[in-house]
């Protein structure tokens, strides 16, 4: 098949290289002169990532690692482990990787080309881009929309010179903004990303965090040296041709794709295109619509558990947090590292420890008896 994919990114050039692989034309294209920049997410992810895009620990430019972080609530600070470890990537150098692994595969890349027109035509599909100033036009059997987010909270994130935790961090407070919290990730030698993400006046409430006595005792800014952001998907997926272009295909954060707990959307990704690439193999062509669609809305379901989960954090109220996560859950949270690509599992296994406490509290009985 001739392919088309829009967007350089981790999944649609995970895409390319999978779909060159099989042996089809493949050009992907890129609005941006550069692939990996501008810079939009932190980067942290977990061990998994390795086997979900096919690359070696040597490869995935990774900057630190953890096997724990911490979680803030109110008062109260607690350790929670991971499984596996967590990872911080050098995002742009992982994504270069990427496009280098998609050409050796035999995918043509087209940077600083925008897609201004896609639709079916007939059997195959009319596609547009522009450089900003001639208009290009291809024709293609399949074109999958991987250009990232469409629509989410605003997320803003400063990189800052300090000292401070050695943990990646989640702070949930009073006064945070109802849709999302606020995060610290170590970032190597003496560097940290600090962000929040929020539907309005996202700057002025990451200002008010950077300047606040509960971030001072954790860490000291020295200087902040740049800032950047992008979307953050909050809202589980729709359907498979949720794209702003007329019978086109989605994957990965364009199709919102993400774990939506966090808004992390690298590991999830690479699963969209893995099952987008699987479902248009060279014996089931005829059938890849229908195949992607029974994974998507299979997935869907699956996703709706972290848009539970994540309703569960940003409703119910600090204080109630900080009674609910007693000895007993603390122990539990020692005990079992949290299933980093996994949210959801995690949460059916430690609903018993969190509502006996909760139950124990509503009793007025001690922890211990």
């Amino acid at each position: 098949m001739r392919v088309i994919v829009i967007g350089g990114g981790p999944c649609g050039l995970l895409l390319a290289r999978l779909f060159s692989l099989e042996g089809h034309q493949v050009i992907v294209f890129e609005e941006h002169k550069q692939i990996g920049l501008p810079r939009h997410c932190t980067g942290l992810v977990s061990e998994n990532i390795f086997q979900a895009y096919g690359i070696g620990k040597g490869e995935a430019h990774v900057i630190q690692d953890f096997s724990a972080g911490e979680l803030l609530f109110g008062s109260k600070k607690m350790q929670i482990g991971f499984k596996p470890k967590a990872l911080v990537l050098a995002r742009e150098e992982f994504e270069l990787e990427m496009a280098l692994k998609a050409s050796l595969s035999g995918a043509e890349l087209k940077v600083g080309q925008k897609v201004i027109y896609a639709s079916k035509k007939d059997k195959g599909y009319a596609l547009k881009t522009t450089d900003g100033f001639q208009v290009s036009e291809y024709l293609a059997d399949l074109v999958v929309d991987c250009s990232g987010a469409k629509k989410g909270l605003s997320g803003l994130q400063y990189e800052v010179e300090g000292k401070g935790p050695r943990w990646p961090q989640v702070y949930f407070e009073e006064k945070m903004p109802r849709e999302y919290f606020y995060w610290v990730v170590p970032e190597g030698e003496n560097r940290y990303l600090v962000g929040t993400a929020s539907r309005a006046k996202t700057k002025e409430k990451l200002d008010t965090f950077l300047s606040s006595s509960k971030l001072r005792n954790e860490l000291n800014v020295r200087k902040v040296l740049r800032a950047f952001g992008g979307l953050v998907v909050v809202d589980p997926p729709s359907s498979e041709f949720s794209s702003a272009f007329d019978g086109v295909l989605v994957a990965g954060d364009a199709a919102n794709q993400v774990k939506l707990t966090t808004g992390g959307g690298l590991i999830f990704s690479a699963v969209s295109a893995r099952a987008l690439a699987s479902a248009f193999t060279s014996n089931q062509e005829n059938n890849g619509f229908s195949n992607y669609a029974k994974w998507f809305y299979a997935r869907k379901k699956e996703i709706y558990k972290y848009h539970f989960i994540r309703s569960l954090y940003l409703n119910l109220p600090t204080s109630l947090f900080e009674k609910a996560f007693g000895k007993r859950v603390q122990d539990y949270l020692y005990r079992h590292p949290l299933p980093y690509d996994d949210h959801s599992s995690f949460l059916r296994e430690g609903a018993f420890a969190l509502g006996l406490d909760l139950i124990l509290q509503m009793l007025g009985l001690d922890e211990q008896e």
